[in-house]
């Protein structure tokens, strides 16, 4: 039997709404614009696959002529505001972990939008996320924390009981969090992303 799934049945993984609500053909033309394929259709969204597109945080790849309006120009305009700051906050917190930053790996939206998209902003992402080896996430999440960096409650980072990831907030009001595992607090460290750095374009 093969094992290979159809994007369909993959994205039925993901959320069944996205097969059974969009047009037949959309979702893969917004992965093909996020590959740098230009779109080839026209369609009309309406306000509920607005609304399923942006739960799904893909906004940016959509075509402007599929949602033209004033209401999603403007998130257009805060999502890529968002990622400018992101970038900035990065810079920040590479210069505050100085020799640390060469033992964390940087995870999700802001790794992705380097080296998988033809221009971070088709990258719709929220926060920063760091993978730290779990004998190194005390020493960092202090030295960030002597840093101004907040958490909202005090916390003994030696006790901690790691679900994901340790919230912290920059001074800037952005999210960034330290994990020690890619999934939750019973998978296991995935040391080869320790063992073979890959460098991330202009981060």
């Amino acid at each position: 039997m093969n094992g290979d799934l159809t994007t369909d049945e993959a994205l039925s993984l993901i959320d069944p709404l996205l097969v059974s609500e969009l047009p037949d053909g959309m979702v893969r033309e917004l992965l093909d614009v996020a590959r740098g394929i230009p779109h080839r259709s026209r369609f009309v969204l309406t306000t509920p696959q607005l609304n399923l597109i942006r739960r799904h945080r893909v906004l940016p790849l959509v075509p402007i002529e599929w949602a033209d309006s004033a209401e999603t120009a403007h998130e257009r305009i805060r999502i890529a505001g968002l990622q400018l700051s992101l970038e900035r906050s990065w810079r920040e917190l590479n210069e505050v972990l100085g020799p640390l930053s060469d033992s964390v790996r940087v995870l999700k939206g802001m790794a992705t939008s380097r080296l998988d998209y033809p221009t971070p902003a088709l990258r719709h992402t929220g926060d920063i996320d760091l993978l730290v080896p779990s004998d190194l996430l005390a020493e960092t999440a202090d030295l960030l924390l002597r840093n101004g960096y907040k958490h909202e409650s005090f916390v003994d980072i030696r006790r901690l009981p790691m679900d994901k990831g340790f919230p912290l907030i920059d001074k800037n009001g952005l999210e960034v969090d330290l994990h020690t595992r890619l999934l939750w607090k019973r998978s296991t460290e995935v040391r080869e992303l320790f063992e073979k750095p890959v460098s991330i374009p202009s981060l």
